[in-house]
């Protein structure tokens, strides 16, 4: 597996505003003071060494930072799928009208049960209350319990759903950051799944050409674990004997992705579209209004 470890990976320090002398936000500003003479972040609470001519301070600070930067490298990125790669709203979409035109069932009234459902098995997963052996099956029974049908109607449903996806399902601009990320990192999915398998994930993936930059793929069904768990996250870690320090997760649910990847001690990434800009909002964690902004972030390593 050597040949998939990344080379040339390039350390770029954050760059200074000096007109303001406020540091970037990649600079864990919230975790400190940066000088903007030297560019060492002071720890809250401390006093500039700078400023009291503290000579042998200042020079562990700066040691201390350089080698920080130098140690911190990312190798691997692990990327969530839904309402990060793909749209959730889409495959929804089609799910509901599969399951209306099966049931003869107005598509409000299935969609509202779908909705609710899909609430329902979050709230299980964040309280780690739900079986990961069966986490497939459990989301398709509890779906076809809420519509008061056969498991099968369900099966057969998502099945349709993935057979009638069009171009609109890829995010903005996805293939596009894949691709700049492509030969630089490995390349994963961590994924849950409910109520369709991850093989339609992968099938969805390969057909708009996503697949052709993703080094290998993890899901719920298929490793038994999911997110939030520990083991949903260690996967794609133990797979390509990365540490954690040494990898990046990015999702859009704040418990399962954010939570889940720092708790496991790696960096993370929140995909928030209703954040304005980049943010770093805790010591191995950022707030990013989109995929893309992955780019970004990043830069800090």
């Amino acid at each position: 597996m050597g040949d998939l470890i990344p080379n040339g990976i390039k350390f770029i320090n954050p760059l200074l505003d000096l007109t303001s002398g406020a540091a970037p936000w990649c600079s864990g500003q919230a975790y400190g003071t940066l000088d903007p003479v030297t560019g060492v972040r002071i720890p809250a609470g401390l006093p500039n060494p700078r400023l009291q001519s503290n000579f042998f301070t200042l020079l562990l600070l700066i040691t201390i930072s350089n080698f920080s930067k130098v140690m911190t490298m990312i190798r691997l990125i692990s990327f969530d799928v839904w309402n990060t790669l793909l749209d959730i709203n889409v495959m929804i979409e089609n799910l509901v009208k599969a399951l209306s035109e099966l049931l003869k069932v107005p598509e409000e009234e299935i969609a509202e049960k779908t909705i609710k459902t899909r609430e329902e098995i979050k709230k299980i997963r964040k309280s780690r209350s739900g079986d990961p052996e069966k986490a497939l099956e459990e989301s398709q029974e509890l779906l076809a319990r809420a519509l008061e049908v056969d498991v099968e109607i369900v099966k057969r449903a998502v099945a349709k759903a993935t057979l009638s996806v069009d171009e609109r399902i890829v995010l903005p601009e996805v293939k596009e950051t894949l691709k700049k990320l492509h030969g630089k990192y490995i390349i994963t999915t961590t994924g849950n799944v409910m109520f369709w398998p991850s093989t339609y994930t992968r099938l969805i993936l390969e057909k708009f050409g996503l697949a052709d930059y993703i080094t290998k793929q993890f899901y719920s069904d298929e490793i038994k674990a999911y997110k939030p768990m520990k083991e949903a996250f260690l996967a794609p870690l133990r797979y390509f004997n990365v540490p954690p320090e040494e990898a990046i997760h990015i999702g859009d649910t704040k418990a399962e992705d954010f939570e889940g990847a720092l708790n496991t001690g790696m960096h993370a990434c929140w995909i928030d579209p209703e954040t304005e800009k980049v943010e770093q909002i805790h010591e191995k964690g950022f707030v990013v209004k989109n995929t893309k902004d992955l780019l970004e972030v990043l830069q800090c390593f």
